[in-house]
């Protein structure tokens, strides 16, 4: 099934969880907004931990896939990315399609950790990074904190 059209955050969050899990074979990303989406939830992820995704993710929380570094090779990225093993992400897939269990449990670990992964949080750290590195005054930080 391809959704071809964009959904509003209700209909997106049904979407996920109409998931049995949610796979990604992506090279890296940035964040994994998606992935946090599909955790928050409650679907487990098939995942490498590959750059900001094992921010997110770990083997706690879905099915871990094996990987190799291959160069970063475009216009954009430099550096290296992870290749999923493709026939390791095929048989997490089979694992989740043997024991639906197990995948509702990694799901269910999947919800309660995306919480942390809120906004404020993220600002809290970033404002408490910058005033640590001479880029705010350390009393913006103490501020962000009392407030």
């Amino acid at each position: 099934e391809v959704v071809n059209a964009g959904l509003t955050p209700p209909r997106l969050a049904d979407w996920y969880r109409g998931l049995t899990c949610y796979v990604n074979a992506s090279y890296g990303e940035g964040f994994g907004l998606h992935l946090l989406e599909a955790m928050g939830c409650g679907v487990p992820l098939i995942s490498t931990a590959f750059s900001a995704v094992g921010e997110v993710f770990d083997p706690a929380h879905g099915y871990e896939v094996d990987y190799k570094l291959i160069e970063a090779k475009n216009r954009v990225y430099s550096g290296r990315w992870a290749d999923p093993d493709n026939d390791h992400l095929i048989a997490r897939m089979r694992e989740v399609y043997a024991d639906r269990d197990t995948a509702r449990r990694f799901g269910a670990a999947a919800a309660r950790r995306a919480p942390a992964f809120s906004w404020d949080a993220a600002i809290e750290k970033l404002v408490a990074a910058l005033a640590k590195h001479g880029y705010l005054p350390p009393a913006a930080a103490e501020r962000k904190r009392a407030a």
